[in-house]
Order: C-alpha cells, then structure tokens, then sequence
C-alpha cells in the first residue's frame, strides 16, 4: 500500500476488556444462547473495542499490511479443533494453525445450532466449556470485525508460558553478561 512507512515489529496498543468469557455467559446465559442473545454479546464486544479502534487506529496497520492476529487458548483453540475435526483434542495439530475469520464464523454460526448437551458432548469442548464457548465466540467476532485482518494464529501456549519463557531466556542472557 502506498504510503505506509516502513515499521519494526511492536506492540502498539492493548487493552483488557471488562468482560472475559466466564462474566459473559453469566451476564447473557451461557446454556440455551439463541441468535438475537449472540448478536447481543457481539454488540457489547463492539462498543467496547470502538473507542479503542478509534483512539489507536489499528485498521491503518491492517491496510498496510502490518498487523497479524494470535488467538491463544480457550475459545480460538476450541473452534482450532473443531475446525481441524479432532476425535479428541491435540495440542500438537491445534498450536500454529491459521485459521480464516470465514472458518471461525462458520463453527460458530455450527455452535449456535447446537443445544447445550451437544455441545457438552462434544470432544474438543466438554462440559466445562459448553456454557461459556459461545461467549467466547461473541468475543472473538467482535474483535474480527473490528480488526479484520481476515484470518489468526493458533497458539496452545498460551501468553503466560511465551512471557515466562522470554523472561528465562532473559534471565540467562543476564547470567551470561548478555542482556
């Protein structure tokens, strides 16, 4: 794109929503979650991460061609092994996948046809999960839509454990006299 100037790799921006997943399903009901209930949470997403968007203008990155999307954990690795039809999860077949913005819409749109104990019996969401994965999906359209970078990376790792081992290989770099 013409006009965009060239930039390191950084974080330019984040933000922590007032709701996660869990506080979601319980504001909006997480067991029988229909059509109108789902656009609903989308809509919440939405309105938080506008002001956001507006303030940090990361879709100008995103025309640029400089932003890219990780998804960790919970909701992108559920919809990972959906996607991936897994008989039961794998980590190792889930971590580092790309995934289109189409396909997450998809296995959604395939979730909220689904009822409750179907989606509790199934192997890549149990019934732990089955009452909060939709929230999570609501959560992650509203980012798509907001960011539509048209596809993210699967990471099982999670931003702990990368930020735990950045700070070992940190810590030896410092103990070597590298850092």
């Amino acid at each position: 794109v013409t006009g965009c100037p060239k930039a390191e790799p950084r974080v330019e921006a984040w933000i922590s929503l007032p709701h996660g997943v869990v506080s979601l399903a319980e504001a909006f009901g997480g067991e029988a979650v229909s059509g109108d209930t789902y656009k609903a949470m989308v809509g919440l997403v939405l309105d938080y991460l506008r002001p956001f968007e507006e303030t940090y203008r990361l879709n100008e990155h995103i025309a640029c061609g400089r932003l890219q999307m990780l998804g960790t954990s919970g909701t992108v690795t559920t919809l990972a092994g959906i996607h991936l039809d897994l008989a039961r999860y794998d980590r190792s077949r889930v971590d580092g996948l790309w995934m289109r913005f189409d396909d997450t819409a998809s296995i959604t749109q395939r979730l909220l046809g689904m009822d409750f104990e179907q989606r509790a019996t199934h192997p890549c969401i149990g019934r732990d999960r089955a009452d909060l994965v939709l929230a999570g999906c609501a959560i992650l359209e509203g980012i798509c839509q907001t960011w539509p970078v048209g596809r993210l990376r699967v990471g099982d790792r999670g931003l702990r454990e990368g930020m735990l081992l950045s700070m070992i290989r940190g810590d030896r770099d410092v103990a070597r006299g590298e850092g």
